[in-house]
């Protein structure tokens, strides 16, 4: 039944989560997250003396920690939709990796044993997510700057709580043990992933990417055409390339971003030598501007390459990656048979 119970609220918040710029989705954070900081203040006071429970609080006192687990649960379910959007499974598989296995632990009973060490945690990994998350929001760019931002707001907000206990005359070691390790190994870790560029870039998301012949303008539109065989209709446009002299090769991307947000993203070409494995050709810049739900669309061509493996990633201006696909290119053996292109409108 918890299997269950998790699976379903995973997916009711997958369908109910809005924009990453919705205000009142923000807000809803900030109540939650005031919310577990303040019952977790009170676990940690309750630690070394009586404690004298408001009225208000006091009929729900005996599930706090229920309270606080699903509240946190709800904070990971959102920060995780948050980061899938925003990753490439490829570049973020170790950052996803410690997402789920926080996810797990705010659900397994033999975490919750361990107390307030796993729930202030997972709180620090929480608000060190929302400041993640909605510092290049209001920035409106993304980088370096952004970042910073976000983890000195997150040692601030972790270190008020140190502050508001240590003048309650909590015992030291009670706070290093439950407050100071657990968040400056959150914050350390994040820090460190961020180097290694394992954080998905949030909040930006790509929303389709796919390889074409030609794109063209239509009604507010892009017509991409692209030709495929039928069967290979897991495909994004022609990831099977079969080019005649004259063919360029357009990448086509749309990209989620924020209202108005404006940034720069690269789209860089690679092409895998059958030797040396694969090679930088092209780091292509692109400006996007946020606001569309379905996101920015724009497009790079090449008309210079070689028959072989290919893959673009999409990249941000600090290197991490947003997405990535992967074609191959094949000389035509007939270049004088009719062509039946196929077309996708976006």
């Amino acid at each position: 039944m918890p299997v269950l119970f998790f699976i379903a609220g995973f997916t009711f918040d997958a369908f109910m989560v809005g924009p990453i710029d919705h205000p009142l989705g923000m807000l809803q954070q900030v109540a939650y997250l005031a919310l577990i900081g303040y019952f977790i203040t009170l676990e940690i006071v309750e630690m070394t003396r009586p404690l004298q429970i408001p009225k208000w609080l006091q009929k729900f006192w005996h599930y706090r920690e229920e309270l606080v687990h699903f509240q946190l649960g709800t904070l990971l379910n959102v920060y995780t939709l948050f980061y899938i959007k925003s990753s490439s499974i490829f570049s973020s598989f170790i950052f996803m990796a410690v997402i789920a296995g926080m996810l797990v632990a705010n659900e397994h009973p033999r975490f919750k044993k361990f107390g307030v060490i796993t729930r202030f945690s997972i709180f620090s990994l929480c608000v060190v997510s929302f400041f993640a998350c909605t510092v290049p929001v209001f920035l409106k760019f993304m980088g370096i700057v952004p970042f910073v931002i976000s983890i000195v707001l997150s040692a601030m907000v972790l270190g008020l709580f140190y502050w508001i206990l240590e003048k309650k005359n909590i015992d030291g070691m009670i706070l290093r043990r439950n407050i100071v390790e657990p968040g400056c190994a959150v914050i350390l870790l994040f820090v460190f992933l961020y180097w290694a560029q394992l954080i998905p870039p949030v909040p930006l998301a790509v929303k389709s990417i796919g390889i074409y012949f030609d794109v063209e303008k239509e009604k507010g539109s892009y017509k991409l055409s692209y030709v495929r065989p039928g069967w290979k209709f897991w495909q994004k446009g022609a990831q099977s390339f079969t080019y005649r002299s004259g063919d360029k090769i357009v990448c086509f991307v749309s990209i989620f971003s924020p209202t108005h947000f404006k940034d720069q993203i690269f789209l860089r070409w690679m092409f895998k030598d059958p030797r040396f494995g694969w090679q930088n050709m092209d780091r292509i810049p692109m400006l996007i501007a946020g606001g569309r739900e379905e996101g920015f669309r724009g497009y790079v061509a090449k008309t210079n390459y070689q028959g072989g493996d290919w893959k673009i990633l999409v990249e941000t201006t600090d290197g991490r990656e947003v997405g990535r696909i992967y074609f191959t290119a094949t000389p035509d053996d007939n270049p004088t048979a009719s062509r039946e292109f196929k077309f996708d409108l976006l």
